[in-house]
């Protein structure tokens, strides 16, 4: 019964082996094309855009001292103010109207936020108003809504079209607004769809103004880690005297051509002499 079993090849099994060799983690790594070195001029290139523009009035407009994650998305006429934070994969578009985020606000990681090209009201033109000192949580969900000054979201939570907070008031975490619902001043509302549970204390109107400082602090120290140094062709370019930048005016770009053309001329004349 032994006869039908399949003879031993030791030489044309593919699963034997003279030897085992040995390799580094770092070469393992460089096999499979990991941590691959490029040289220069040739960084990789990614296609996310911080900042996606509009048009010429279409796109985002950020103070200098307010900080925007680098995985961020900003699309078309978004405002940032002074001290405001978006933190990382947040998205926010604004292609018809205006998203404007206030005062030492801050917009935590995953948000979207979207206005609405219809307008919703004599009063209310389908633009995104966020206030000043405003904390969103992690993960909401806004749309076309207005949220005043000194107010909380919830993580998780939904505001949609046409919805309003008033100042000074809390929306709990996963909590829904529905359309053109409103929140009064000072209150907390709560659930889905949200309901009125309480007013706001004066301990958690403080609160909220602390965690609006602390978020504010945070970014500065955000900013500082995620910048990111030149390319290699800049630093190159600097080292040799070029003046590195990026200018998007059609008529500043003809001028600087101008100029170059006749320092080339004047310098050739001189070489020449």
């Amino acid at each position: 019964k032994y006869d039908m079993l399949p003879t031993f090849d030791e030489v044309n099994d593919p699963y034997m082996v003279d030897h085992i060799e040995a390799k580094t983690q770092e070469q393992l790594e460089e096999e499979l094309g990991y941590n691959k070195k490029y040289p220069d001029y040739t960084d990789e290139y990614n296609k996310h855009r911080q900042h996606v523009v509009f048009g010429e009035n279409l796109q985002p407009f950020i103070a200098q001292n307010s900080f925007v994650a680098p995985c961020a998305t900003l699309v078309g006429m978004v405002e940032v103010w002074h001290e405001a934070s978006i933190w990382y994969r947040v998205t926010i578009k604004a292609e018809n109207k205006l998203v404007r985020i206030g005062y030492m606000t801050n917009i935590q990681d995953g948000t979207v936020i979207e206005e609405v090209p219809e307008e919703l009201g004599p009063d209310h033109d389908g633009s995104v108003m966020i206030g000043n000192q405003v904390t969103v949580g992690h993960g909401c969900y806004l749309r076309a809504c207005t949220i005043e000054d000194n107010c909380l979201i919830g993580m998780g939570s939904i505001l949609n079209t046409g919805s309003y907070v008033e100042h000074g008031s809390i929306l709990g975490a996963h909590s829904v607004l529905r359309p053109f619902q409103r929140i009064p001043h000072g209150q907390v509302w709560v659930g889905n769809p949200a309901r009125y549970l309480r007013d706001v204390s004066d301990e958690e109107l403080t609160r909220i103004e602390k965690g609006a400082e602390k978020y504010s602090q945070a970014s500065h120290e955000h900013c500082d880690a995620t910048y990111l140094q030149p390319m290699e062709l800049y630093r190159e370019a600097e080292e040799k005297g070029y003046c590195v930048g990026h200018v998007e005016s059609e008529g500043v770009i003809a001028n600087l051509k101008s100029i170059r053309d006749k320092l080339r001329s004047k310098f050739s004349s001189i070489t020449k002499e």
